[in-house]
């Protein structure tokens, strides 16, 4: 929940850049038992998101099979990292390799700020 609260801030503050955001939330604790609420998807409220819930953990799966998780999944899950991609990346036949991926999101918020701006060249 801290995580979408920090990527919100850091979104807010480049409101004028053409970012596009998917945050995908997925079953990892005992008490994920649902998908995420109104209150837990209000956290992100930038229309650039689309929040998505992602019960079999498909993406998750797809992040391991690529070897794109470098070491931070729990188990066979892949959570709480934040992916960023160059301009004009597409998946294609498997999970793209991304110029930034780190977490928990939370922690590494600095780092993801440069990121971001070196993928939009300013």
């Amino acid at each position: 929940m801290r995580g979408a609260s920090a990527l919100a801030a850091a979104l807010d503050e480049r409101r004028n850049d053409p970012i596009s955001v998917q945050v995908v939330w997925e079953r990892v604790l005992w008490t994920d038992w649902a998908a995420p609420s109104a209150g837990l998807l209000a956290r992100l409220p930038d229309p650039r998101a689309a929040q998505f819930w992602d019960r079999g953990r498909f993406l998750s799966e797809r992040i391991r099979a690529a070897g794109n998780s470098e070491g931070r999944a729990a188990a066979d899950i892949v959570w709480d990292i934040v992916f960023v991609f160059p301009k004009g990346v597409r998946w294609e036949a498997g999970f793209p390799r991304a110029a930034f991926a780190d977490g928990p999101v939370v922690g590494v918020m600095k780092e993801f700020r440069r990121a971001v701006e070196a993928a939009l060249g300013s």
